[in-house]
């Protein structure tokens, strides 16, 4: 055990201890004639390089501390080295001998720093659709069938990615001859990449994104015929509802194309006595019903899902006319009162027109649409698929 750096008295009102070479008294012992004893030192030494107390950035002294620490200063204290004593305490501190000083130190109440930081009640990601606050503190109302249609866009594109090419069908020279196998499976083709195989087309998955489509136009029709609620018809939502609606009939398309072709095959193998062309199989629970059962399922299905389309366009265009003026096409990026100069307002015009226009000629597809299927219909009627 090594003795203290200072003696009982200076360490007790921590003052420097200053011992003249040879001697065994301190200076200040010496001038005060009282005894000096070196008690042994109960803690560590201090780790080189580190000076004072360590102090977290965020306990930084106030003004009232200040205020406290110029209380307990004494006149001695200048003669105070912090280096003489460690502050690393290696030992419980109900073992340390008490000291006056400390007494007094404990007695003042220094208050806790408070925490300028502020929690966050949530995250970007937890916000809903309908929840969302932009950085300047506007409030961004984003309408639930715009974030449907983004998506239903996206799917579309994607389902279409997974019909089979037109490829895959024999040609018309290649149909007309004897010599072509009717018993080859149409579901093994060559892709336009060369390779063989099953591109995993179910036509469910078409049906599904065709009653989305349905459901959207609903969401979208209704709100605007609500008496009670305010709502004026955007030009972006209407032509998001336009492109979904032409990237369907596209779908469709490509579809019916291949109806077309299962149909001529089939002629041609009743013709020479073969085996007829086969259909997806439709399962009801536990009733499967068979494959001419389920063409003419899926046909009516086809068809019933086509009139929804036809008749969701047209309560769209007759909002459009309903109401020309309430038809939001031009942004304000002013303020309320501001308004808009002859030149701004021929350009809303002719938006105007230019969407109802759009409409009128996807209404006009949409029926061509129901036709298409009427006459698949007969077509298979005929040929008794």
């Amino acid at each position: 055990m090594r003795p203290r750096l200072a003696c009982d008295r200076c360490h007790t009102h921590k003052l420097r201890c200053t011992k003249p070479e040879g001697s065994q008294y301190c200076n200040r012992c010496l001038s005060a004639s009282t005894p000096c004893h070196f008690s042994v030192s109960l803690r560590g030494f201090r780790p080189n390089g580190s000076k004072g107390r360590r102090q977290h950035p965020s306990h930084q002294p106030s003004c009232r501390d200040n205020g406290q620490e110029m209380l307990a200063v004494t006149p001695e204290d200048g003669l105070f080295d912090p280096n003489l004593i460690s502050w690393e305490e290696d030992v419980p501190a109900g073992l340390l001998p008490e000291d006056p000083f400390d007494r007094a130190m404990e007695a003042l109440h220094f208050p806790a720093p408070m925490s300028s930081s502020t929690t966050s009640s949530g995250t970007l990601s937890g916000l809903s659709a309908r929840d969302r606050t932009s950085t300047n503190g506007t409030e961004i109302n984003i309408p639930d069938v715009e974030i449907v249609l983004t998506r239903l866009l996206q799917n579309i594109s994607e389902h279409i990615l997974t019909i089979p090419p037109l490829s895959m069908w024999p040609s018309a020279s290649s149909s007309s001859s004897s010599t072509y196998n009717f018993q080859s499976a149409p579901e093994i083709y060559t892709h336009p990449d060369g390779s063989r195989g099953d591109t995993g087309f179910a036509i469910e998955e078409t049906f599904s994104l065709t009653q989305t489509m349905v459901d959207a136009y609903k969401s979208f029709v209704s709100p605007l015929r609500n008496q009670t609620h305010q709502a004026n018809l955007s030009c972006s939502t209407v032509h998001l509802l336009i492109s979904c609606h032409l990237r369907l009939l596209e779908m469709w398309d490509v579809v019916f194309r291949h109806m077309g072709h299962c149909v001529a095959l089939a002629t041609m193998a009743a013709a020479s006595g073969r085996t007829q062309v086969s259909v997806p199989a439709i399962k009801m629970g536990e009733f499967a019903p068979s494959s001419s059962i389920a063409t003419h399922l899926h046909l009516m299905l086809i068809s019933t899902l086509a009139g929804q389309l036809q008749k969701g366009i047209r309560e769209v265009l007759g909002e459009l006319s309903a109401r020309p003026t309430e038809v939001s096409c031009i942004p304000s990026f002013g303020a309320p009162s501001e308004q808009y100069d002859s030149h701004e307002s021929s350009e809303g015009t002719s938006l105007n027109e230019a969407t109802r226009l759009s409409c009128e000629a996807l209404a006009n597809r949409a029926a061509v649409m129901v036709r298409r299927v009427d006459e698949i219909q007969l077509q298979i009627r005929d040929v008794n698929l």
